[in-house]
């Protein structure tokens, strides 16, 4: 067996900061919902609420942007700027697989199956969000 590590195609994060970026636009974008419906199933300030909606877009836009560089380097086409550009679907996708994440994890020399782990608890307390918000009403 060869262990933890998943092979990274060169051309997946060529740089650090692709990494940065990918995962950070990820962890925001998917904690950034399930803070948001926790907050609002919780019935905070609506201070509260509009500051994390503001990190919430934020973060989309930095998870598509590097979406869309992932795109390019995957199937070698730019991907138009948004609004008008978005990435294709098998893209979105692959970003979110598991693989990608151990990926760009171990290009920042991270413990990738830690990050991947982290990563997909963030899913999952959306979804424990969810469930709770939906009950509550």
């Amino acid at each position: 067996m060869k262990g933890w590590r998943v092979e990274e195609p060169d051309n997946l994060f060529p740089a650090p900061q692709d990494a940065v970026l990918y995962l950070a636009g990820l962890a925001g974008f998917w904690g950034g919902i399930g803070a948001f419906m926790i907050a609002v199933g919780g019935g905070a300030p609506s201070l509260v609420i509009a500051t994390i909606s503001v990190l919430l877009i934020a973060s989309v836009f930095v998870s598509m942007r590097a979406v869309r560089k992932l795109e390019g380097r995957i199937t070698g086409r730019l991907v138009r700027p948004w609004p008008l550009g978005y990435p294709s679907f098998r893209i979105q996708v692959i970003a979110t697989l598991p693989s990608t994440v151990m990926a760009a994890a171990q290009k920042l020399k991270w413990h990738a199956v830690i990050v991947t782990m982290a990563m997909y608890a963030l899913l999952i307390l959306d979804f424990v969000a969810l469930v709770i918000w939906a009950a509550k009403r």
